[in-house]
């Protein structure tokens, strides 16, 4: 299947695609009607991790672990169940804590069916953990650091007692030489304990400073950086972006029923297509398409259907019996395909052409030719058939010259006509008044075609694009192709082109 068709098809189906289209929006928007609406609000906080200076793949690596628990720890039960006594509400609205990558900010978001609400929890949350930062990290124990700090406060102590112990030695001891040794080994001791002292010192100061630095690593500086908004719009639904999805699953929904509709529909749209299933009827004309008024509209009518008559008409004297006359027999491939109609509008072709033409209603599934020129049908060749009348009392003549018209009359007599051996003696009375015999057959269906067939010169189907099955075209080929005798032709009704042959 070329890309053609399936534009083609798409275009025939349109409506079906706008349809289930129509039905996604509409069921979107019942949708949207029925969902309570969230709104969102969003506070930032930044927490401002110490730097050392020189940076290392650990440090960020630990910065990034630190992040990841300050968020872990903002969502924790425990937060959450203080927040909620703060903000004196059974029920918190929903809330998400996310880092921003690659940066030292933390989005605090809130989600409730109230917007005083979600910015409410948002604020109160980002304030509650600038206040309980670090007891996040280290709880109710005590901290190494308060630890150390202790003990170099002791070891602190210690040192300057064993400093005043040497001062106050070395400030009784003589200088002059010839010491004691027991003098000078107790200062010597001193001295070996005041350098103890001050290295243990040193030690616990180092440690406390290094833990210090640890404590402040891992629980950073929280700051408020932006608080969240009062939200004037709700973030659910997101009514354009449903809409869209919608209408993009709506069209594609119907553009795959299009194409399942016209996989299983069996009428033939294309002309060509049609020209391709009767190959064994030439095709005659293509019929475009035209509205109720103009088709009822037989004489003085410029319109592309009746342009297309004319031309038939034209192609029927050219190519037709050498004579200029004949029987002619248009047949629908099914009912419905405006063969009755197009036969009416020959017989005014050919009348106004200065062709004495008679149409011969022989349809008796559906007689229409008396109703197209607003004449009578009482009598007709039913009439005729059952002996109640003359061909001179059943001819009526049309408003238009050259143009009659025999109505079909009572249709209960209609069977008897077509058995009757007069059938031969009629058609040949009307073939010597007439220039032109045009008769409206039944369609190819009913068996009351075939019985009618065998007075006609030339046999023209009629098939309408967009009604004509596929299998009704082919059997009609078929059986008409039997009759070798005649003169067959196919008429394309209502086709986008208007292509002649002989």
């Amino acid at each position: 299947m070329e890309l053609r068709h399936y534009i083609t098809a798409l275009w025939r189906r349109k409506w079906i695609v706008l349809a289930v289209a129509a039905i996604a929006l509409g069921v979107t928007a019942v949708g949207q009607r029925r969902i309570t609406p969230l709104y969102t609000s969003t506070a930032v906080i930044r927490l401002a991790l110490s730097q050392s200076l020189t940076q290392n793949s650990q440090i960020y690596t630990y910065n990034t672990q630190l992040m990841n628990t300050f968020v872990a720890l903002a969502v924790s039960r425990t937060v959450l169940r203080e927040l909620a006594e703060q903000l004196d509400m059974e029920r918190l609205p929903a809330i998400e804590v996310s880092v921003v990558p690659n940066t030292e900010l933390i989005n605090i978001t809130a989600t409730s069916p109230s917007p005083q609400n979600a910015q409410l929890t948002s604020n109160a949350l980002a304030r509650l953990l600038i206040e309980k930062n670090s007891q996040l990290f280290s709880g109710d124990g005590v901290l190494p650091s308060s630890i150390l700090l202790e003990q170099v406060e002791e070891a602190r102590k210690e040192l300057e007692k064993a400093r005043r112990q040497y001062a106050a030695l070395a400030a009784i001891t003589p200088t002059a030489t010839g010491q004691p040794s027991s003098v000078t080994d107790q200062l010597t001791t001193t001295n070996a304990l005041v350098q103890e002292k001050q290295r243990t010192y040193e030690v616990l100061l180092r440690e406390y400073e290094e833990a210090q630095l640890r404590e402040s690593l891992a629980q950073g500086i929280v700051t408020l950086v932006e608080e969240a908004p009062l939200p004037r719009i709700p973030s659910q639904p997101r009514t354009s972006l449903n809409y869209t999805i919608a209408l993009l699953a709506g069209l594609f929904g119907g553009v795959m029923l299009a194409f399942v509709i016209e996989n299983i529909d069996t009428r033939l749209y294309s002309a060509n297509l049609i020209k391709s299933l009767a190959p064994q009827l030439p095709l005659i004309a293509s019929l475009p398409r035209s509205n109720r008024k103009n088709l009822l509209r037989f004489t003085d009518s410029t319109s592309a259907y009746k342009e297309a008559i004319r031309m038939l008409a034209a192609h029927i004297q050219l190519g037709g019996q050498k004579t200029k006359q004949g029987v002619f027999m248009f047949v629908g491939g099914e009912p419905g395909q405006g063969a009755s109609l197009a036969l009416a509008h020959l017989g005014s072709a050919l009348a106004e052409q200065g062709r004495n033409v008679v149409i011969v209603d022989g349809n008796g599934r559906n007689p229409s030719m008396h109703s197209f020129f607003e004449l009578s049908n009482e009598k007709g060749l039913a009439d005729i058939a059952s002996g109640n009348a003359d061909v001179k009392d059943v001819i009526q003549q049309t408003g238009q010259e050259n143009l009659s018209i025999i109505a079909l009359g009572s249709r209960s007599s209609m069977p008897f006509f077509i058995r009757d051996a007069s059938a031969g003696t009629l058609v040949k009375q009307l073939r010597q008044k007439f220039d032109y015999v045009l008769v409206d057959a039944p369609p190819l269906n009913f068996a009351d075609m075939a019985s009618i067939a065998p007075f006609a010169d030339e046999i023209y189907m009629v098939a309408r694009c967009g009604h004509i099955k596929r299998d009704s075209l082919k059997s009609a080929g078929g059986f008409l192709s039997r009759f070798t005798d005649k003169r067959l032709g196919l008429i394309i009704n209502e086709s986008d082109a208007r292509t002649f042959f002989s």
